[in-house]
C-alpha cells in the first residue's frame, strides 16, 4: 500500500485555566486506499519526551516498511484487508442498497472485536495467511466465557466475520474458507411479551402523559413495527384513505440512507385505535413520531424504558413486536396474515409465535389486537 513518510507532532489539551497541557507525541502519515483516496493515519507514541518520540518514530517506520515488504510478496496484513473491506467494500454495499447502514455498523464492530482479540492473545499474527480456524473458534469461546457480550451478540459477531472472510476468499487473499465448519452459535431467544395487565396499564398511563407517547405505544402494539420502522415513519408514508403506513427505503438527513430489514418494503394496516391516535399528532415535521423537543425520536427505546420504570414494568421497544405477534395469533389472526404484517421472509420465522400464548386473551385485550382490517 502506497504511503507517505512519517512525521511527528505534539498534541495539547486546554486545562480549566485555559493553559495548554502536553498530551504526548503522535506519529502521522497518509496511506492511499484502493479507491485512490488518501487517508490520514495517526498513532500515539505514548511518550512526552521528544528524544524518545523520535526513536519510536524510526521504529514505527521500520515496522511499516516490513509489513509493506510482506504485502509485496503476495500476503496481506489483517489491517490492510480490514481497511479495504470497511472503507471500500461496505460503503459500496450501502450505496447499492444491498446492506443497511445498521448491518454495516455491526460488520465493523464484529471485525474490530476479533482484531483486538488477536492482538491480545496472538500478537505474532499480522497477515491473513497466518490466521487459522482454531483462532476463530477460540475467539468465539473466549467471548462467551468473558460474559461481556450476550450469546446472541457473539453469534452476530461471528456472522460479521463470516462476511469478511468470504470476501477475503473471493479476493484470493487466502486459500481456504476459514469460517467453514466454525460454529456460529445461533441462539434462539426466548420470546418475551408484555402481560395483559401490563398492556392495559401502560395504555392508561400513557394517555396521562401525552398524545405522542400514547400514539407511539398503541401503534407499536397494533402494528408490530420494528423500532426503526416507527422512528423513520413519515407523514408522506401515511395513506389516510386506506389507513395504511408504507414501510419503504428513504434518505434520512443529508447523507444517511435507510432501508427496511431484508430490503423488504411493505404496507402496514393501521387499526382504528392506532390510526385515531396518529391523527391527533401535529403535522409540523416530516416525521410522525417526535420526541419532546419536536425532533425525530431516535432514542425512543431509552425514553420508553424510563416510562416503564415509572410504572413498574420491564420491557423495551422490541417487546411490542413480540406482543403484537403473540396476542394477534391468540385472537385468531391467520399465520399467513401475520407473516405479511410483520414483513417476515419465511413462514417458519412467524411460526415461532404460535407457542408464545398458552392462555385466552380477555375482552379488553381483544379490542387492542382483534382489529385486523381487510
Amino acid at each position: 500500500m502506497e504511503r507517505t513518510s512519517l512525521w511527528l507532532n505534539e498534541r495539547f489539551q486546554l486545562n480549566h485555566k485555559g493553559k495548554r497541557r502536553l498530551l504526548g507525541f503522535y506519529a502521522y502519515w497518509k496511506e492511499r486506499l484502493p479507491g485512490g483516496a488518501w487517508r490520514l493515519c495517526t498513532k500515539s507514541l505514548h511518550t512526552k519526551n521528544r528524544t524518545a518520540a523520535n526513536k519510536l518514530l524510526a521504529d514505527l517506520e521500520t515496522e511499516l516498511i516490513s509489513k509493506a515488504e510482506s504485502t509485496d510478496k503476495g500476503t496481506r496484513t489483517i489491517e490492510e484487508a480490514r481497511d479495504e473491506f470497511i472503507d471500500v467494500v461496505l460503503p459500496a454495499l450501502v450505496k447499492a442498497n444491498e446492506r443497511s447502514p445498521r448491518t454495516i455498523s455491526k460488520y465493523r464492530i464484529g471485525i474490530e472485536h476479533f482484531l483486538r482479540y488477536l492482538k491480545a492473545h496472538n500478537p505474532e499474527i499480522h497477515n491473513l495467511d497466518q490466521i487459522k480456524k482454531p483462532n476463530l473458534s477460540d475467539f468465539r469461546i473466549a467471548k462467551l466465557s468473558e460474559g461481556e457480550l450476550s450469546a446472541s451478540t457473539v453469534s452476530g459477531t461471528m456472522r460479521s466475520l463470516g462476511a469478511f472472510f468470504t470476501w477475503v476468499l473471493e479476493k484470493e487473499y487466502i486459500k481456504e474458507n476459514l469460517m467453514q465448519n466454525v460454529e456460529l452459535g445461533k441462539i434462539r431467544n426466548r420470546i418475551e411479551i408484555f402481560q395483559q395487565h401490563e398492556i392495559l396499564l401502560m395504555l392508561d398511563e400513557a394517555k396521562k402523559v401525552s398524545d405522542n407517547l400514547y400514539g407511539t405505544i398503541i401503534t407499536f402494539l397494533q402494528t408490530g413495527l420494528r423500532k426503526e420502522e416507527l422512528i423513520y415513519a413519515q407523514w408522506i408514508d401515511l395513506n389516510d384513505d386506506r389507513k395504511l403506513l408504507q414501510i419503504r427505503a428513504k434518505t434520512i438527513g443529508e447523507n444517511k440512507f435507510w432501508v427496511p430489514k431484508n430490503r423488504k418494503e411493505r404496507e402496514v394496516f393501521l387499526p382504528e385505535l392506532a390510526y385515531k391516535a396518529i391523527c391527533k399528532l401535529p403535522r409540523v415535521e416530516e416525521y410522525i413520531f417526535l420526541n419532546r423537543q419536536g425532533r425525530i425520536w431516535i432514542k425512543v427505546d431509552r425514553d420508553l424504558k424510563r416510562f416503564f420504570e415509572q410504572i413498574k414494568i420491564a420491557g423495551n421497544a422490541h417487546r411490542f413486536r413480540h406482543s403484537y405477534a403473540s396476542y394477534s395469533l391468540a385472537c385468531g389472526m391467520p399465520l399467513q396474515t401475520l407473516r405479511t404484517r410483520l414483513g417476515h421472509t419465511s413462514l417458519e420465522t412467524t411460526d415461532k409465535y404460535s407457542h408464545a400464548i398458552n392462555f385466552k386473551a380477555d375482552e379488553k385485550i381483544k379490542k387492542v389486537f382483534g382489529d385486523w382490517g381487510n
